[in-house]
């Protein structure tokens, strides 16, 4: 589970859209940084972490958007690049 705080200040809002698929499928949940106070933040950590139901769907959830093996396979295609 995740509590993702995307910047604004990215080329097409690319870490916005992101975060949104994460947030739409249950696995995450979104604050935009206009609507971040550290109140918010704290009220969204006690939501997952006081829920053992909660913590457990959005796991499942991130479980199922994983990509294994994705980390090796950036790091092949970064090799390629630098040689």
């Amino acid at each position: 589970p995740a509590i993702l705080i995307p910047s604004h200040n990215v080329t097409d809002n690319h870490q916005y859209k992101n975060a949104l698929v994460y947030a739409e499928k249950g696995a995450a949940v979104l604050i935009e940084e206009k609507d971040l106070t550290p109140q918010r933040l704290i009220e969204e950590v006690k939501n997952v972490l006081l829920s053992p139901e909660k913590l457990r769907k959005m796991s499942e959830k991130m479980k199922e958007l994983a990509v294994p093996g994705a980390t090796d396979a950036i790091w092949e295609e970064i090799k390629k690049l630098t040689k």
